[in-house]
């Protein structure tokens, strides 16, 4: 259960946001069809980093930190999977591993 108002919205807030990162067009927005919510698409990013070295090594100088796991660099904080989206647009290998999934959910 919910302690307060502010997790609600926090909560809510996470399962919209779209972070300006990746589009995925002809979808659709149902969540009862089994797609993702974007607080529910990190563990994907996670993957994508972990199989794409030259893609995390970007991330981590990014974010200022040492080369990790991509669980451990991003994890779920907003600010590392936004600088994740921003760094997977430039990253072919590291965005088709992301997306390859999300295709097979519609």
């Amino acid at each position: 259960m919910f302690k307060s108002l502010d997790e609600i919205f926090s909560k809510v807030a996470g399962e919209l946001r779209s972070w300006n990162g990746v589009a995925i067009v002809g979808a659709g927005a149902s969540i009862m069809a089994g797609l993702p919510i974007s607080s529910q698409l990190p563990p994907l990013l996670w993957q994508a980093f972990n199989e794409d070295d030259d893609a995390r090594r970007v991330l981590t100088t990014r974010l200022g930190l040492s080369m990790a796991s991509a669980k451990t660099l991003i994890g779920d904080d907003e600010s590392a999977v936004k600088a994740a989206y921003e760094v997977i647009v430039n990253s072919p290998r590291a965005r088709s591993v992301f997306q390859t999934p999300l295709l097979t959910m519609h």
